[in-house]
This record gives structure tokens, C-alpha cells and sequence, in this order.
């Protein structure tokens, strides 16, 4: 393909880290330019897989991976400041003019400012994502639960939205958490909707809530 259609410039953008091995091939075979785009680590996230996906061998391969891809492609892009600096301390011998930090965004024309969008009756407050390594919304359930049991507000005035992959809280029901702090009547637990919706789901609450662990420091929310 890349050289019936005369491809100048290839782009491989993982997870899953796999793809760049295509970009390897491609660069090796043929004289087209590789942008390597990394919008999550791939070596510094290693220690946070489950013990029974690793091995010393595959982490051994995976560190070698990512060398070659860091060695072979044009340009290496990541999502955050922090994960350059890193990649660039990992890789002294490569000019750190390779990588380069392209930040998450959004399309600012689903969000305008100033849009007139009639927010919800309830205080909102929106999560939208995934629930994933330990991203929990426990800390906020226990908050409010305990504005509930002092009488600062009732079940009536709050409404918490998880929006997206988050029936599970690291292996736990999200559903069983929820019972645990007694916010049945709180939290809405909505499974993954179509952009647009999701978009007005959050122009609708009063709060968004974001999530990021500091021991995943790389890969903070950048948007």
C-alpha cells in the first residue's frame, strides 16, 4: 500500500502498542516517514498490568520494542509533558528533538461557551470516562454520604452521573459501592452513549469530575 499509493508519511498510534510493530515493518521495507503517536506509556505502565499477562521474557521483548520504535520512527509523540521528559531520560543517546508533546483536546465547536444549555435541577456532577487502574469515585461517594447523614443535604439536592465504562471499580461493582455508602437514589450509572450526548450530559451538570491518580503521574488528564 505504501508503495502503490506513494505514502509519504505513516502514523501508528497505540494502545495497543502492537501497531508501531507495522510501523517498524513499513520503515524498514520502504522509505516512508513515521510519526510513532504514544497516548499512553508503554514501558512505565508495565508494573500496573496483572502479574499473569507478564513475564520476565515479555517485559524483556516489550523494553526492546519500544527501543526499536523509539530508534526507527521520525517522530515519537506523546500526550503529556511528563511522558517526553520521560522517554527522553530513558533514551539519552536520541535527540530529544524526536519527541515531541501533542496535548488531548476537544472539539471546541460541541463545546461552545456560550451556549445557553439549561443545566439540571439537582446538583450534578459528572464523571465521564472509564473506572480504570485506580480511578474510584469512593472518595466523592464518601463525601457526600456523609453531607446526607449530617443533614447538610438530602438525596433530593445531589445527583452523581459515571459516565462510560464504570460498572467496576477496580473488580468491584460499581453497584455494590453504591450500597455501601447508601446513595441508591444518588448515583446514575450510564453505560457508553454516542458523543453528542455525552457532550450534553456534561453541559448539563454543575460539576465535572476528574480522576488521576498520582502514582500515574504520566498520564494525567490533559484536556
Amino acid at each position: 500500500l505504501i508503495r502503490r499509493h506513494e505514502v509519504a508519511w505513516m502514523f501508528t498510534s497505540g494502545p495497543p502498542f502492537s501497531v508501531h510493530v507495522i510501523g517498524i515493518v513499513g520503515r524498514m521495507f520502504t522509505s516512508v516517514r513515521w510519526v510513532a503517536d504514544f497516548r499512553d506509556p508503554w514501558i512505565d505502565m508495565l508494573p500496573e498490568r496483572f502479574s499473569f499477562t507478564r513475564s520476565r521474557l515479555s517485559d524483556t521483548l516489550e523494553r526492546w520494542m519500544e527501543a526499536l520504535v523509539v530508534r526507527c520512527a521520525d517522530r515519537v509523540v506523546t500526550t503529556t509533558d511528563r511522558m517526553r521528559d520521560a522517554m527522553v531520560l530513558r533514551y539519552p543517546k536520541v535527540s530529544p528533538d524526536k519527541f515531541v508533546c501533542i496535548p488531548n483536546s476537544i472539539d471546541t465547536d460541541c463545546v461552545r461557551p456560550g451556549d445557553a444549555v439549561e443545566t439540571d435541577e439537582r446538583l450534578t456532577i459528572t464523571y465521564a470516562g472509564s473506572l480504570y487502574f485506580d480511578r474510584t469515585p469512593e472518595p466523592l461517594f464518601g463525601a457526600v454520604a456523609q453531607l446526607i447523614e449530617t443533614g447538610r443535604c438530602s438525596t433530593k439536592d445531589v445527583r452523581i452521573v459515571l459516565l462510560g465504562h464504570c460498572r467496576y471499580v477496580n473488580g468491584v461493582e460499581t453497584a455494590a459501592l453504591v450500597r455501601r455508602y447508601s446513595l441508591e437514589e444518588v448515583v446514575d450509572v450510564i453505560d457508553r452513549v454516542p458523543y453528542a450526548e455525552a457532550v450534553r450530559t456534561m453541559q448539563r451538570s454543575h460539576l465535572l469530575l476528574v480522576l488521576a491518580p498520582e502514582r500515574h503521574r504520566l498520564v494525567v488528564p490533559a484536556k
